[in-house]
């Protein structure tokens, strides 16, 4: 459902460029017609077209005429920094003085987690971590819904995996994480207390276990003006 108060050409942007994004595509595909997005989004073709001239300015589609729209989903990776240590201290950094538990259920698989879950549903966990009174991170977290329903909530100020591991004895194998600059979502920026056009640092996580099976995927969001990376690098003697 798109939001009154934001300009609805933003708002479908910021839908295609998610879908885009997330889509799984390794090359170019064809969207659907120009007529099809705008009925999907239920919005005239001037929006839609408004919204796909934001994101051929990036270089995420190409508009070919007699042929149509193209994704290309792959057209800003980048080289990623890749950093390697023990779980246990990765899993720590992710510990805040307070967090709030938003909501907890069920729900269907989300389109663009199909490609991790192959079930109908999974857990999802929307919490707020708060620091010094002000909300620094948005954290939502998918789950098969067998270790969902058993996390205990009175714990969920770290990480998940962490509790998965203590707490449930999932054995995880490895955790993946992706950080980038984005644009928070409408609904994101709300519990940031962020305006919309201000670009936040979103971390994607994906832990798997010892059967290589996906049991948690972490949507992380962290206003960029409360977040400092650092590292840390021992050099031998």
């Amino acid at each position: 459902m798109l939001n009154k108060h934001l300009p609805l050409w933003y708002q479908v942007s910021q839908g295609l460029r998610a879908e885009i994004l997330d889509s799984g595509h390794d090359a170019p595909y064809r969207l659907p017609t120009e007529v099809e997005l705008a009925k999907a989004y239920d919005v005239s073709l001037v929006t839609l077209r408004q919204a796909l001239q934001v994101l051929e300015a990036e270089g995420l589609i190409t508009r070919k005429r007699r042929l149509g729209t193209f994704a290309n989903p792959t057209k800003k990776q980048e080289r990623p920094l890749k950093l390697v240590g023990l779980a246990e201290a990765v899993m720590v950094q992710h510990t805040t003085d307070e967090s709030v538990t938003l909501g907890h259920e069920l729900i269907p698989v989300p389109v663009t987690l199909a490609k991790y879950f192959p079930v109908p549903k999974v857990y999802e966990i929307r919490r707020l971590r708060i620091d010094d009174g002000i909300p620094v991170a948005y954290a939502v977290n998918y789950l098969l819904p067998e270790y969902g329903k058993q996390l205990p909530l009175s714990k969920m100020r770290g990480s998940v995996t962490r509790l998965l591991k203590e707490e449930l004895g999932v054995k995880i194998r490895r955790f993946q994480n992706t950080v980038e600059a984005a644009l928070p979502q409408p609904d994101v920026a709300r519990e940031l207390q962020i305006d919309v056009m201000t670009p936040i640092l979103l971390i994607n996580g994906v832990t798997t276990d010892h059967q290589d099976r996906v049991v948690d995927v972490l949507r992380l969001h962290y206003r960029s003006d409360r977040f400092r990376f650092s590292l840390d690098i021992d050099i031998p003697a």
